[in-house]
């Protein structure tokens, strides 16, 4: 008899641990991707990018917590804790107490990390960038000229060999201008002649920028300047304020107004003749 309770704790035991190797082998081990941002009108931000993978694909992962920090993991220099969306991405803007210290790096290393959890095992992520700067103005007319630049420990240094493009930023995004992509020359400059048409605000200012993405020393960076390069719009609206299909509900045409209450009005007028109708049918049966 104590035979069989051994024999059956053994077993016990052997199944918990079975499955306890089973729910260590399904937790997940993240894989962070960082990326760094940076456009003249806004903070830089690194771009958190984390995905799990299963039978050799990889999938985004949602709701995970990023911590993402500047030149070491302690407090003093955390840009901040991001948590993935739906599509396994989180955005982290520098703060201002970090904004001087990234203006006084050459180069900068960033961190970005998972804690474990029950469903996750801890991950790590570092990425190294130079400090750089890219700059874009209009010289002569229809003449945009950009600039790369690197920041030394002296002062800024031209960066040739960068591949760049440039655009024109409208509602929905980037409209590309001109080649495919240009490359900055020894003089770190790229430049593009643009004559063609597009309209712009009442003033005719259009945004023409250039940018590069995704390099391997920069990241991504843009820039921006207003050129009165545009087609100034014109406010014309007598159309709206006559009465056509297309303008505002107090402007409907009047034949709109009256031939579909004329329909109404017949519907319920032959409804009301039925239903009179059939109330004197009613009142002829009834009469001896």
């Amino acid at each position: 008899m104590n035979l069989k309770i051994v024999k059956i704790a053994v077993l016990c035991i052997s199944i918990g641990c079975v499955t306890t190797a089973d729910a260590q082998e399904e937790k997940i081990s993240p894989r962070i991707d960082l990326s760094f941002h940076q456009t003249e009108q806004a903070a830089p931000y690194i771009l958190v990018n984390v995905r799990k993978r299963i039978d050799r694909r990889y999938y985004p992962m949602s709701g995970i917590p990023v911590e993402i920090s500047l030149q070491s993991n302690d407090e003093q220099h955390q840009i901040g804790t991001v948590i993935s969306n739906a599509d396994g991405k989180a955005k982290a803007v520098f703060p201002d107490n970090l904004k001087a210290l990234w203006e006084s790096l050459t180069e900068a290393e960033f961190y970005g990390s998972v804690a474990a959890s029950d469903s996750t095992d801890e991950a790590d992520e570092t990425l190294m960038v130079s400090h750089g700067r890219l700059t874009i103005v209009a010289e002569d007319e229809h003449v945009l000229k950009a600039k790369v630049e690197r920041k030394t420990e002296e002062d800024w240094e031209v960066v040739p060999e960068v591949e760049l493009k440039f655009f024109i930023k409208r509602y929905f995004g980037k409209l590309p201008i001109g080649e495919d992509f240009y490359t900055t020359d020894e003089s770190g400059e790229a430049e593009l002649e643009w004559e063609g048409t597009i309209p712009g605000n009442e003033k005719g200012d259009i945004e023409l920028g250039c940018w590069f993405e995704d390099n391997e020393e920069f990241g991504t960076i843009s820039a921006l300047t207003v050129q009165k390069w545009g087609v100034p719009l014109v406010d014309d609206n007598k159309e709206f304020e006559s009465r056509t299909l297309w303008a505002t509900r107090d402007k409907t045409p009047y034949w709109l107004l009256i031939f579909p209450n004329l329909i109404i009005l017949g519907v319920w007028g032959i409804i009301g003749y039925l239903v009179f109708q059939i109330i004197k049918i009613k009142k002829l049966q009834n009469q001896p």
